[in-house]
């Protein structure tokens, strides 16, 4: 595959932590420019598409804990909303 030397500016704390992030996944800054790049250049459908198998998958899991044990604390059964009312458990 032939490829293309590109500069980028990005601020000195991002590239930092990107860095940082890279080295623990066993990749680099370039490669995971490239990924990005390579998800980025994909025609839209195909991204849609991508979500949209995301999102289902992420729907059958929360389907599955759904039917977990609910947890138990002196013999009270906490609903699924009553356990996930704290704030730090809200999905956004």
């Amino acid at each position: 595959m032939k490829t293309k030397n590109i500069t980028l500016k990005v601020e000195e704390s991002v590239y930092r932590q990107a860095r940082g992030r890279a080295a623990r996944e066993g990749t680099s800054v370039s490669a995971m420019v490239q990924e990005t790049l390579t998800r980025y250049s994909q025609p839209e459908d195909i991204s849609n598409a991508e979500e949209a198998k995301r999102r289902m998958s992420l729907d059958v899991l929360w389907k599955k804990i759904d039917h977990l044990p609910r947890p138990v604390v002196a013999g009270r059964k906490f609903t699924r909303a009553q356990t996930y009312d704290d704030r730090r458990f809200h999905r956004h």
